[in-house]
């Protein structure tokens, strides 16, 4: 992949696990400096009415933070939604661009949706797609 190259992933599946993945053909993040950035969020509300916040993270992204003084590894937010609607209902979210610097290359993305108030995985019967981008700048 060139220099300033952007390459557009879509992770789609159910929320039911609370996560996403998607394998990259190559391992290209190993190579140069990357970034991520959030597009859109989609879903499809599919059993039951729903309304919750989500915020995503990645494996790509960690950072150090205190915690009950003690240092821990953990994954930052690098967006928020509030997934509402009634069965069936398909809506969309887009995000104005904010680049995060990729700090833990890998092969494989994993999105995390967590509930913002106490951090545990959202689980819910929505089907979902999450559009990022990834930039190599060096």
């Amino acid at each position: 992949m060139n220099k300033h190259s952007i390459k557009n992933v879509c992770l789609k599946g159910s929320l039911m696990s609370g996560l996403l993945k998607f394998n990259l053909v190559k391992n290209e993040l190993r190579e140069g400096i990357w970034q991520l950035s959030v597009r859109e969020f989609g879903y499809v509300v599919k059993s039951k009415p729903a309304s919750l916040f989500v915020q995503f993270s990645s494996n790509l992204i960690k950072d150090l933070r205190e915690k009950n003084s003690v240092i821990e590894n953990f994954l930052p937010s690098i967006g928020s939604a509030k997934l509402e609607g009634k069965v069936n209902e398909k809506k969309i979210v887009y995000f104005d661009p904010i680049w995060y610097q990729i700090t833990t290359p890998d092969k494989e993305v994993c999105l995390y949706f967590k509930d913002p108030f106490d951090e545990k995985l959202v689980l819910s019967e929505c089907e979902v797609f999450v559009t990022i981008l990834l930039q190599r700048l060096l």
